[in-house]
């Protein structure tokens, strides 16, 4: 990791954020969007590109989530590609999964989780990607809404309209 960036202005919000979650409903973003929050962390193994800094990880097999800085091109972590990295996955273990945090955020608020980007290679269609989102994992919705709200609040975002053709474009 580039010990050299500061945290971006968003990042620094979702960390206020994780801490609001867990003083007044003792859950952090994990479970409401399935992002445990380190920015910087080191130890991923050796899939994780050397000039990435890491933001978030899943909490299974090493998988995180990481700012390219495009080998030190991209001054302010704000503008970053963020990529997924996935060290079990040794063929390719490096995606891209959006083409800023804020992206990456909207995404989310779409899909509601990032398990489908471990997955989105198989599905061959946008309404197969949708129907998974309609019937994947079920979030209490309530929960779930009371996030999206103060994200969209403090971040000035949106829910993706259209997920699947974003990712592919990014992907391809």
């Amino acid at each position: 990791m580039n010990g050299s960036y500061s945290k971006p202005v968003t990042f620094m919000v979702l960390e206020q954020l994780d801490a609001e979650l867990e003083s007044r409903h003792e859950r952090s973003l994990d479970h409401y969007l399935g992002l445990i929050l380190d920015f910087g962390a080191e130890g991923y193994g050796n899939a994780t590109p050397e000039d990435a800094v890491s933001f978030a990880w899943t909490g299974m097999d090493g998988e995180h989530f990481a700012f390219d800085t495009q080998s030190g091109k991209i001054g302010d972590l704000e503008n970053a590609p963020i990529l997924f990295v996935r060290p079990m996955e040794f063929e390719e273990p490096v995606k891209r999964a959006a083409g800023s945090l804020k992206d990456f955020l909207s995404f989310l608020l779409r899909i509601k989780d990032y398990y489908l980007l471990e997955r989105f290679e198989f599905f061959e269609s946008e309404a197969a990607f949708l129907e998974e989102i309609a019937v994947g994992p079920k979030r209490d919705e309530s929960e779930f809404a009371h996030v999206r709200e103060r994200l969209i609040a403090l971040l000035d975002i949106r829910e993706m309209a259209n997920p699947y053709t974003y990712l592919k474009a990014l992907q391809d």
